[in-house]
């Protein structure tokens, strides 16, 4: 009920149109620092109101503190800007700095506070805690004082976020000053183990387990879309583990006491979510076997690991789950192909083909409430290779599509800013895509998409994100299992990323400092993979 209710006011604020004391001033020293322009902002902070606010009570401080870099920082401190100042949501620049180590450092020592807490409930020790390799500024902000207890509206904590995040140094001074390590999050219910699990780090994991944590405690997803609750239930640190998780992790788990045959609310077990993905691993399967995993349980649906083995086609699996006595239960069968049509010159097809994307994307929205990347964005893009191939579109659909589109990113923005990007990078990077085919012109909710995006390649090139450092391997989305993240090249939206140095300051960026953003996640996303298994062709529950 609270994520609804912020949601809501989340859209209100999205829809104002301006109430901003000083909106063309404000818009001045976004643009300087969006720039890296420090002629124009050292003018700026001369002449103009340094604490000047646009429509949605930010000010120049918070907008460096995303977006810029220190010296930026330093000359608004310098020039007298407000650091504790908060926006209409209750953002202060250092939440906002999202655990920088170097802008966040100089925030505290000019009097930030370091219990401020948004309308969200986020504090900058959660910012900070979700970050990789930020230990040094998480135990600066406990020495200072911070609440390790703190959560936000969705029942997130410190905790919780550096478990997500894989870092256990962070972790252990959280869990030292006395955070709950079995606390769960709201929409799922995900403890800190089974969010350590999804990260990919085992020695994140081995710490929780020495700590007491339960190996077989269970999350239900107490979050509601549309069409009915998401379909997690009983879902088990094994099972988060299991569809890509390595065999050490699983190892892990089992040596710990996690059992191997409980059951999810679609009756899925861990071996059937093992062997339910394009990247199984036959040595995961064989210990979940050796652990005396029932290879006959069946699903809500009927099926068994074997069906599931059958519709990804390992060879290796399948052989494996036979030697161990696996039988069918439900298999799958594929629908009748339509009866052929009448041939149709190519572009009769395509105006056809077309015409039914934007259909469809109208109607998704409408039903879903949800702007799906594979409704909105993805059909944006079709729509506009069309146009260019000459192919007659519906341009009335094609400008309600980028509405719906351009209110998705803005009502985002305050999530992105606050650390709260629990939907996936793939969906950011979609729905970006989406808005530059469609001509949107940039802005902050772009600016904070892209410099999300810009942090996670950053990490990534770093080796933060490979599945040898996290343990985990690597693989596709499917019905049966947690999302991830995957790799973004520097072109995959083509803007540069900022340094957080003073160095290059000078030089125009779209990105921000180095902020520890995207996380994986499926959890968030109302077109979750957790709608229930497909069976013959359909996805069951809701």
């Amino acid at each position: 009920m609270k994520f609804q209710k912020y949601y809501l006011f989340l859209i209100c604020v999205a829809l104002r149109t301006g109430s901003a004391t000083e909106p063309e001033s404000s818009d001045r020293f976004y643009q300087a620092i969006r720039a890296g322009d420090l002629v124009s902002l050292k003018a700026l902070t001369r002449n103009g109101d340094i604490n000047a606010r646009d429509k949605r009570g930010a000010t120049s401080l918070m907008y460096a503190a995303a977006f810029g870099n220190s010296e930026e920082m330093k000359l608004l401190l310098d020039g007298g800007a407000d650091v504790n100042a908060k926006s209409t949501f209750g953002a202060t620049a250092l939440i906002w700095a999202a655990g920088e180590p170097v802008k966040s450092r100089m925030l505290i020592e000019r009097g930030a506070d370091i219990n401020a807490q948004s309308r969200q409930g986020r504090t900058p020790l959660m910012a900070a805690a979700r970050r990789q390799g930020a230990a040094d500024l998480v135990r600066l902000m406990l020495a200072r004082g911070a609440d390790v207890k703190a959560k936000d509206i969705q029942d997130d904590t410190a905790l919780l976020l550096a478990a997500r995040a894989g870092e256990p140094e962070t972790m252990h001074l959280l869990i030292e000053r006395g955070a709950d390590i079995n606390a769960t999050e709201d929409s799922v219910g995900f403890t800190p183990l089974a969010s350590a699990i999804v990260s990919g780090n085992v020695e994140a994991v081995r710490l929780l387990l020495a700590k007491g944590a339960d190996p077989n405690g269970t999350a239900t997803a107490r979050r509601r879309v549309r069409n009915g609750p998401l379909a997690i239930g009983n879902w088990t640190p094994l099972m988060a583990a299991a569809p890509h998780g390595s065999p050490e992790m699983i190892r892990i788990l089992l040596d710990a006491g996690a059992s191997v045959n409980s059951q999810d609310v679609r009756g899925m077990t861990a071996l059937m979510l093992a062997v339910a993905s394009e990247n199984q691993d036959a040595a995961v399967v064989k210990l979940l076997l050796g652990a005396e995993a029932d290879v006959n349980i069946k699903s809500t649906t009927g099926e068994t690991a074997l069906d599931w083995a059958k519709k990804f086609g390992s060879r290796a699996v399948i052989e494996t789950l036979e030697h161990a006595g696996a039988n069918e239960g439900t298999p799958y069968i594929a629908p009748a192909a339509p009866e052929a049509g009448q041939p149709r010159e190519v572009r009769k097809a395509l105006e056809k083909s077309i015409g039914l994307l934007q259909s469809s994307s109208t109607q998704f929205f409408k039903q879903s409430g949800c702007v799906g990347c594979h409704h909105q964005s993805l059909t944006a893009m079709a729509v506009e290779a069309a146009r260019r191939g000459g192919i007659q579109v519906d341009e009335d659909a094609a400008r309600e599509q980028l509405n719906t589109i351009k209110f998705q990113a803005g009502a985002m923005q305050e999530s992105i800013l606050q650390g709260m990007d629990e939907s996936m990078p793939d969906i950011i990077v979609t729905l970006l895509q989406g808005l530059s085919v469609a001509g949107n012109a940039p802005s902050m909710a772009t600016d904070s998409l892209v410099a999300d995006v810009a942090a996670l390649q950053r990490r990534m090139e770093a080796g933060a994100l490979t599945s040898e450092s996290r343990g985990h391997r690597s693989r596709r989305v499917t019905s049966a299992g947690p999302c991830r993240p995957f790799g973004l090249s520097n072109s995959t939206v083509g803007l540069p990323g900022r340094s957080n140095s003073t160095a290059g300051s000078q030089k125009p960026a779209h990105g921000s400092s180095a902020r520890g953003r995207a996380r994986r996640t499926s959890r968030r996303c109302c077109c979750s993979a957790f709608r229930g298994p497909r069976r013959n062709g359909r996805r069951s529950g809701t």
